[in-house]
């Protein structure tokens, strides 16, 4: 169970790297990419609010559903108060 979790994190931390090292930025409001780490491709779902200025990123995991989405647009709320970068990236 520890190694599979040491595993999940660095899958996540690497999609998060990946994501940030795309030539182009990342657009404002919901988005939607797929970004290849080691030959994997991995869908990521983001939400930059409109009025964003480099705050803190949120990173959402989400559970059994597999639904990386409506985590990632249940958390638009908390983005547009505290100015953060939401970051929900969809693991098979």
């Amino acid at each position: 169970m520890r190694h599979a979790l040491i595993r999940y994190a660095f899958c996540v931390s690497t999609a998060v790297h990946a994501l940030f090292a795309v030539g182009n930025p990342l657009p404002h409001g919901p988005a939607h990419r797929t970004l290849d780490i080691d030959g994997v491709p991995i869908e990521v779902f983001t939400y930059k609010p409109q009025r964003y200025s480099g705050g803190p990123l949120l990173l959402t995991l989400h559970g059994l559903n597999r639904n990386a989405e409506g985590y990632r647009d249940y958390s638009r709320t908390l983005a547009d108060r505290f100015d953060l970068l939401v970051v929900a990236p969809l693991f098979d």
